[in-house]
């Protein structure tokens, strides 16, 4: 299943790359018709977005182009509604 699982986040991380949606768009989809409950499957996409974010935030700051302020600000706005949402 470990091995189903990496192939579906390299596709996913394709798709989402190349067409420049988000992740969970794919990923959730794919992981309900793998058979894995819905919580499960959105967990899941929330641990590959955190993933990817880090990395993303990572190339941008090799690049010179991470806003760090900017980026704290909004982060932080999107933590206090994921927490109240949930």
């Amino acid at each position: 299943m470990e091995i189903i699982l990496s192939f579906t986040g390299l596709g996913v991380g394709f798709l989402s790359g190349f067409f420049g949606i988000g992740g969970g768009t794919v990923l959730v989809p794919i992981l309900l018709l793998l058979g894995y409950k819905m919580n499960e499957a959105v967990g899941v996409s929330i641990m590959q977005m955190v993933f990817s974010s880090i990395y993303g935030s990572y190339l941008n700051y090799r690049k010179g182009s991470l806003i760090f302020g900017e980026g704290l600000f909004v982060g932080f706005g999107g933590f206090v509604g994921g927490y109240l949402s949930a």
